[in-house]
């Protein structure tokens, strides 16, 4: 594989997926683990990661931003790439000569979705506007007065606004306020609050015991069976996903009993837990269950190569659960009281702690594009970055095939 590539979703007003920008690293030399460096290496790395991995592996068919230099996009690099898929990123370093407007104005007619990265809000940037679809706003950099007045400007143009560098779901919502369609950071990923809930409901209630259960050292079917009966929904959910293709089953499964008994314990711990997470999170947005799949099967798959072939159990619910207190919006540490799980789950997600929580660290580290960060606690578990990389491409797919 010639470069890695980490993701980071953008969201519509509805938090469902819109696109992903995507995060490069040249990968030529992993001995010498580097950052694209000039033009030439830049080009390269793009086409491809988008010829070799395949970029709509990665964003299921969403967009993709990809940020170009100034020569590339005067060189017209992107029309080598699809125009269905591919948003140009224009970085804020280039000024709107007349060079760099035709050029826009080119890629447009051909297709191209223009998006302007970390616009700055000055006059002299303001031509760029003319030939784009989507204004990038950073919202820890910029004051929120300017931005405010900027948006107000923009009102009447063809243009969406994307609000970039959005932490909380305060900001998010001040954000829509002022008229942006468009948002990206980790807002999503973080708890609304940090405190006690009220009691909660009896499908949460449900929820929650399924997955106390489930981590019980001797977990019992008749009683996971009965809770699941109970509730008709979670009976659906349980039976398709034993019907599924990927369990590969010749005949339909009708009994909950008969479900639980194909799924196997350890099975049967990762769907409980999987379908309990979906059922919990409300209004929250599906790509932290999209983030937990992904982390949960990158870190089962990883455990062997770090020297921990026989955890491949426990790092999977560690990535599962590790999203667990921003789904649920209570602090981890009552969670994982409540639910019972092992210390040795438990240590890893509150601490982050050896081999276990340098593993969680580094996904998460790979995630956020913190190369330097996932490469140094990647060395510490025995692995290399191709092998993270590949894992990672593959925790992808195999999370888009469980929706």
């Amino acid at each position: 594989m010639s470069a890695y590539v980490a993701r980071q979703p953008i969201f519509n007003t509805k938090l469902e997926i819109y696109g992903y920008e995507l995060l490069f690293r040249d990968a030529a030399d992993s001995a010498q683990f580097t950052d694209v460096g000039g033009d030439a290496a830049t080009s390269e790395t793009i086409v491809n990661s988008f010829h070799d991995i395949g970029i709509e592996r990665i964003t299921d068919g969403k967009r993709a931003f990809v940020n170009f230099t100034e020569k590339l996009l005067i060189d017209k690099v992107a029309t080598i790439l699809p125009n269905k898929i591919l948003v140009i990123e224009i970085l804020e370093t280039i000024l709107p000569t007349k060079e760099i407007l035709d050029a826009c104005a080119e890629l447009r007619a051909l297709g191209y979705m223009i998006a302007l990265d970390d616009f700055i809000l000055a006059p002299e940037y303001m031509p760029l506007i003319d030939v784009a679809d989507v204004v990038k706003v950073d919202f820890i950099d910029s004051p929120m007065d300017k931005i405010e007045t900027f948006a107000r400007a923009m009102k009447d143009k063809p243009i969406r606004l994307l609000a970039e560098k959005i932490e909380t779901y305060e900001i998010f919502e001040a954000a829509k306020r002022m008229g942006f369609r468009l948002f990206q950071g980790y807002f999503f990923s973080k708890p609304v609050v940090i405190k006690a809930k009220g009691v909660l409901g009896p499908l949460k209630v449900n929820c929650m015991r399924l997955i106390h259960l489930s981590m019980q050292p001797d977990a019992n079917f008749v009683k996971i069976a009965e809770i699941i009966k109970q509730d008709t929904a979670l009976s659906f959910l349980l039976l398709r996903v034993v019907n599924s293709a990927f369990f590969g089953m010749r005949y339909q499964i009708k009994g909950i009993r008969q479900a639980l008994a194909i799924l196997g314990m350890t099975e049967l711990k990762k769907w409980v837990t999987v379908i309990s997470m979906t059922r919990l999170k409300d209004n929250k947005p599906g790509e932290l269950i999209t983030m937990s799949l992904i982390r949960a099967r990158f870190l089962e798959r990883t455990a062997p190569l770090a020297g921990i072939k026989n955890e491949t159990e426990n790092m999977f619910m560690i990535g599962l659960m590790s999203l667990m207190d921003a789904i649920m919006d209570m602090p981890l540490a009552d969670i994982l009281r409540e639910t019972n799980v092992s210390d040795e789950i438990s240590g890893a997600l509150l601490t982050r702690s050896g081999k276990r929580g340098d593993m969680l660290s580094m996904i998460v580290a790979y995630e956020y594009g913190e190369w330097d960060t996932a490469q140094a606690m990647a060395e510490k578990c025995s692995l290399t970055m191709s092998e993270v990389s590949e894992l990672y491409i593959d925790a992808i797919e195999w999370a888009r095939s469980m929706k």
